[in-house]
């Protein structure tokens, strides 16, 4: 697959510091700029500059996913892909896929899949 442009931004959204810096990580074998943040608050304000994805913990301390996915959509980057992450089980994990997220990736994280999913949202 191509190389992405030098341009491109991802934001990441979680509360647990470790997922951040791994999720990191692997986005940036991708792309260069990336920027992680632990809340919904500031993945709000963030929103407001240009990213072509955003991955998202569904459960954060202070909101949901939804809330994020809802501050993209609502924003200056509504047509960015937003992926969630979520370990909620099952039948109420079906229960996300009317929010209008482009993708739930399950927990724990297959890091292949996790970058195999990013490839596709940035080509």
């Amino acid at each position: 697959m191509g190389a992405v442009p030098p341009r491109v931004r991802v934001l990441i959204v979680d509360d647990d510091a470790l997922t951040r810096k791994l999720f990191a990580m692997v986005v940036r074998e991708l792309v260069p700029e990336v920027e992680v943040v632990e809340a919904v608050g500031v993945a709000a304000a963030r929103a407001k500059l240009p990213a072509k994805l955003v991955i998202t913990d569904y459960r954060l301390a202070d909101g949901t996913g939804g809330d994020v996915l809802a501050a993209v959509r609502g924003s200056e980057i509504p047509d960015a892909c937003v992926l969630a992450v979520t370990g909620i089980p099952g039948d109420e994990a079906k229960s996300l896929a009317h929010l209008g997220f482009d993708q739930l990736i399950f927990k724990p994280v297959d890091l292949e899949q996790l970058r195999a999913s990013c490839r596709r949202a940035l080509a």
